[in-house]
């Protein structure tokens, strides 16, 4: 009973915006330019939420870099003590970690959440664009964290 209901409830959304673009079109002069538009404006919509959601996905490995560098700082801190020699590999992974954490607070700061005074086609170009950098971000945070769990072994 319940997928029926739910069927029906897609079928009516699905519906909905069909009848919504179809009076979209006709409202337009030549038809082509407000359903060209709604897919410009869909596509802004579909891309901004591939952006935070691959953000929101990235973010909380920021927890997992603080812990990481929490304990190499220890260790480094430890052998310093000892004065003993501190592997360039563990310098190194505290390196990365603080480049993955700063690449991640420029990227939020920088981000243009509004996107005020752009065309929908100006908005699509800057999204993909940050959707790039994003996984860059998120794919330079795993590996700083893999780099500096492996040093620790």
């Amino acid at each position: 009973m319940l997928k029926k209901k739910h069927n029906a409830s897609r079928y009516s959304l699905v519906m909905g915006a069909l009848l919504l673009t179809a009076f979209s079109a006709c409202q337009s002069p030549n038809g082509k330019a407000a359903q060209a538009t709604t897919t410009e404006a869909d596509s802004v919509k579909i891309l901004d939420k591939e952006v935070m959601d691959m953000h929101n996905i990235a973010m909380p490995k920021m927890v997992h870099i603080r812990t990481q560098k929490q304990i190499l700082t220890n260790s480094i801190d430890s052998l310093t003590k000892l004065k003993k020699e501190v592997p360039a590999a563990f310098t190194d992974a505290v390196h990365n970690l603080d480049s993955a954490s700063n690449a991640m607070d420029v990227w939020m700061k920088a981000y243009d959440y509004d996107m005020t005074g752009k065309s929908d086609a100006e908005k699509i170009t800057y999204l993909n664009g940050e959707l790039k950098k994003i996984e860059a971000i998120k794919a330079h945070m795993e590996s700083s964290i893999e780099q500096a769990k492996s040093v620790q072994q």
